[in-house]
């Protein structure tokens, strides 16, 4: 995420990234005026993800794939 912030492009473009692996990190530069707590938990609203970190500049989302689970399954073993 750049200089311009938090966008519904932004969000779109993090869900595409999303679906297909479940867990994605987004970094945000060091322009980026925003908050990075706000456009985490944002773009998670929207997208209807979770936050699972932030660490620096980095946010880390997390969203199962409901055709094709991965993660989910793997964690589901597990327990």
């Amino acid at each position: 995420m750049g200089k311009e912030g938090f966008s519904e492009t932004l969000a779109q473009g993090v869900l595409e990234a999303l679906i297909p692996r479940e867990l994605i990190k987004v970094k945000i530069l060091q322009n980026s005026e925003a908050d990075k707590n706000e456009v985490a938990y944002q773009i998670a609203e929207m997208i209807e993800a979770e936050v699972v970190g932030i660490i620096g500049r980095t946010i880390i989302f997390y969203k199962e794939n409901q055709d094709k689970p991965t993660i989910s399954l793997e964690l589901k073993a597990v327990k």
